[in-house]
């Protein structure tokens, strides 16, 4: 009993030497630490709600490797009075190489950049990105109508003194002419017609082809840029058409 009494003293003594020694350590406290880029999106959209809800607009980042956001936000709620909204997107990985403001599908892949900023490389993720993108119109028919109608220069034969097939698809009069408006190539169709794709003219000419144009149409859409405006369009169509 004795032995064992000090063997406890001589214990006590060595933890409190320890004490005075510094030899027992402070348990610290371990916070995690947000890391990567902080990017604040500021602007005036109008359109949103022109997109079916299949798509989504989102402030996103991506790689060069890949269509697929490796971050996104959907787009703040949307406004009727097109208020200026402000975004902001946390946590921005260092391997992001663009942030833009796109059209994606649910799978998050890129069908249309409507916005686009390149992070420099020397970029320090303590620097807030700040971007400003002012006034944009990123309704499904501005979308369409920059991209294609004028992005593909459709009016080098689709011009008002010397339209192929009569129609004009220059930008102050591509909606007009091509909504509601009669295919002079065959007067049975109309060139676009609301809420109904597979009837209108020019989704025809742009998928199947006609046997009189003579421009193989099909063949404009098949690379990568414009191949997601094939189902673009008729989604636009078959959702009434809208400006």
């Amino acid at each position: 009993m004795r032995t064992f009494i000090t063997i406890i003293a001589v214990c006590m003594a060595f933890a409190l030497q320890s004490c005075d020694d510094g030899l027992i350590q402070e348990v610290q406290q371990h916070t995690p630490v947000s890391s990567g880029y902080t990017a604040v999106v500021t602007g005036t959209f109008k359109g949103q709600t022109s997109w079916p809800s299949r798509y989504s607009i989102v402030v996103a980042g991506f790689n060069e490797n890949s269509d697929y956001a490796i971050i996104q936000k959907t787009l703040a709620a949307k406004n009727k009075d097109d208020k200026q909204i402000r975004m902001v997107l946390s946590n921005i990985s260092d391997t992001t190489r663009t942030l833009e403001i796109a059209v994606v599908n649910s799978l998050r892949k890129r069908l249309v950049t409507l916005y686009s900023y390149a992070i420099p490389t020397n970029q320090d993720a303590k620097d807030t990105i700040r971007l400003d993108v002012g006034e944009m119109d990123i309704s499904m028919f501005e979308t369409i109508n920059s991209n294609v109608f004028q992005g593909m220069n459709c009016s080098r034969c689709h011009s008002s003194s010397t339209a192929a097939a009569h129609l004009d698809l220059t930008n102050a009069n591509a909606y007009m002419s091509i909504v509601n408006g009669q295919s002079s190539k065959n007067p049975d169709f109309m060139r676009i017609k609301p809420d109904d794709a597979d009837s209108s003219y020019l989704y025809r000419v742009i998928t199947t082809g006609t046997p009189e144009v003579g421009y193989n149409h099909p063949a404009l859409f098949v690379d990568d840029k414009h191949a997601a405006f094939v189902s673009i369009i008729k989604n636009w169509i078959d959702n009434g058409a809208k400006k």
